[in-house]
């Protein structure tokens, strides 16, 4: 997909105010020194905070958040499981 109809549909994502965002590809972080695409990293930063799941690109630490609160977690070569700890277990 070329970059501006993305960045258009992630915006429009980013207004959904969702649990988790999936990307495949890695925002960039030029003042921690991470790699991936610097106008992804714009458009979750101007957006509500959200929690952004990412792969794509390594960077030395998985997670990371922004000015704006949005929590970046980067699975590149990471296994991630999520759980909802307001359910109960079931035996």
């Amino acid at each position: 997909m070329d970059e501006k109809p993305y960045l258009k549909g992630l915006n429009k994502l980013l207004k959904f105010q969702l649990d988790f965002l999936f990307l495949h590809e890695t925002p960039g972080f030029p003042e921690k020194n991470y790699q991936g695409n610097y106008l992804i990293y714009q458009q979750i930063d101007k957006a509500e905070a959200s929690n952004v799941c990412c792969g794509h690109g390594h960077w030395e630490s998985p997670l990371t958040t922004l000015a704006n609160g949005s929590k970046v977690l980067n699975d590149d070569s990471n296994l991630i499981i999520l759980h909802n700890s307001n359910q109960k277990a079931s035996t």
